[in-house]
């Protein structure tokens, strides 16, 4: 049966240059994969500290005004 098969349908044959296509299109996708996870994980540290920030800022907006006790304000 497997016989029949092969003769009814043939394996295309395998070239270097097919194989060396399909390792260059593998190596650019996890590459692109790697690339997307990595910029994720920075937006998300970026968006992380920005609320930080502005949550410390905020909290500042009612400390004494030191700087301007000194200069007479």
């Amino acid at each position: 049966m497997q016989h029949f098969l092969l003769e009814t349908f043939p394996l295309p044959e395998k070239t270097w240059s097919d194989s060396l296509e399909a390792h260059q299109l593998t190596y650019e996708f996890y590459s692109e994969v790697s690339y997307r996870q990595d910029f994720d994980a920075y937006c998300q540290w970026y968006y992380d500290t920005a609320a930080q920030h502005r949550a410390e800022a905020d909290s500042m907006k009612h400390d004494l005004n030191i700087f301007g006790w000194f200069c007479g304000q």
